[in-house]
């Protein structure tokens, strides 16, 4: 089996990050939107938890005391998009490849002696196109909490970050 070009793996990898990151990007505008800061106070406060477990224990701890039922399930719907695109980042993001003979293979660190499955395009695709998925499920949520609140659905970027 040939090994997988560096470029189109690097290529892959960047296109999952991303995905993940745009995710984040709307949880971080929910969070905005909800807790009734400044976007530089909101900035401030998200950017410096830097776990995804502890920012969406945050946003839900929020959204149960500023927002309605409708909105608290809207809510989790984003988030439960952001975790599942954010799972795909990090099954790329905590593996390595290794080369055995003649084939590039993904290997869990934690279990270094057992590769798992084969590098190839084909291997990316599915999980490229779930981050796809879930972004955009997180962003159609968003936009409807957005029409709830009654604000615009812009997604802004955060501020002050460095």
């Amino acid at each position: 089996m040939a090994t997988l070009e560096p470029s189109v793996h690097h290529e892959a990898i960047g296109e999952i990050v991303a995905n993940a990151a745009n995710a984040d990007l709307i949880l971080f505008n929910t969070f905005w939107r909800i807790s009734g800061c400044d976007l530089a106070t909101a900035t401030s406060i998200y950017y410096v938890l830097e776990a995804l477990p502890v920012r969406t224990r945050m946003i839900r701890k929020i959204a149960s005391h500023a927002c309605k039922p409708n909105g608290r399930s809207i809510i989790e719907e984003i988030i439960d998009a952001v975790e599942c695109a954010n799972k795909q980042r990090r099954i790329v993001a905590h593996s390595a490849k290794v080369l055995v003979g003649d084939q590039q293979l993904t290997v869990n660190p934690r279990n270094i002696m057992q590769p798992t499955s084969p590098i190839t395009a084909a291997t990316f695709k599915p999980i490229i196109e779930e981050t796809k998925s879930q972004m955009h499920r997180a962003a159609h949520a968003y936009e409807g909490l957005c029409h709830l609140l009654g604000v615009s659905p812009e997604l802004s970027v955060a501020q002050g970050i460095s």
